[in-house]
């Protein structure tokens, strides 16, 4: 049972960044997001990642090798924001009618 927990609470860790990296992509930017912060959390991360990896904890490792992918997705909308339209805002237009 409480291996289960585990799971759960990694799982719902893990996806706590979804959100953030979601916005980024569908607005071509992480604006809102400072370099402190971004690096605190990546650098907290790879330092859990570091001292979990040894002890095979595999619900840990799920939690934190997902946060590092949507802090990837973050740091690369921060770095290069994309110009254009997002297509998010294309496909929406297109099916309320708009072009």
């Amino acid at each position: 049972m409480l291996e289960i927990v585990g799971w759960i609470g990694s799982f719902l860790f893990g996806i706590c960044g979804l959100p953030l990296a979601l916005q980024s992509i569908r607005e071509g930017h992480s604006r809102g997001l400072n370099w402190p912060f971004i690096a605190c959390w990546l650098g907290g991360e790879i330092c859990t990642i570091a001292y979990v990896f040894p002890k095979e904890d595999l619900p840990l490792l799920t939690n934190y090798f997902v946060n590092v992918a949507f802090l990837l997705i973050i740091i690369r909308f921060k770095i290069w924001e994309r110009n254009d339209e997002s297509i998010f805002k294309h496909s929406t237009r297109r099916r309320h009618g708009h072009v």
